[in-house]
């Protein structure tokens, strides 16, 4: 089975949990360790080398990364784990918490809707009169 991405858009389904963004962030070329997406919607992306042994980009780098692969979130705060007893010392892992929400749907998508008062929720069915 071919599993080359061939269409970086990303839909709701992405912004699920932390296993289907740490999967589109992947497939976008941000190699994150982990995401774990909080109940409120925010989301912790971990950023370290297997074994902890190898430096790694400052969490504000892999902020703009997600910032330019996610599109419009909102970076909540980055967080930085230096290994300060090795000569030099290094960044050992970078944590980026940020908000998870799902893209907006299109305009055209929204505006009939909103026009017409129609809630997501409410099914459009047929009025049958009861004879009973």
């Amino acid at each position: 089975m071919d599993t080359t991405l061939t269409d970086t858009t990303l839909t709701k389904k992405d912004f699920e949990n932390g296993g289907t963004l740490e999967r589109a962030l992947r497939a976008r070329g941000v190699p994150v360790a982990a995401v774990v997406k909080h109940r409120d919607g925010t989301a912790a992306a971990d950023f370290f080398a297997p074994g902890w042994n190898e430096p790694v980009d400052p969490a504000t780098v892999w902020a703009d990364r997600i910032l330019q692969t996610l599109g419009d979130v909102r970076i909540i705060s980055t967080n930085d784990w230096v290994n300060t007893w090795s000569d030099p010392p290094y960044i050992m892992a970078a944590l980026v918490l940020f908000d998870a929400a799902p893209p907006a749907p299109p305009v055209d998508v929204v505006a009939p809707c909103m026009a017409l008062m129609i809630r997501p929720c409410v099914a459009i069915v047929p009025f049958i009169p009861f004879n009973g």
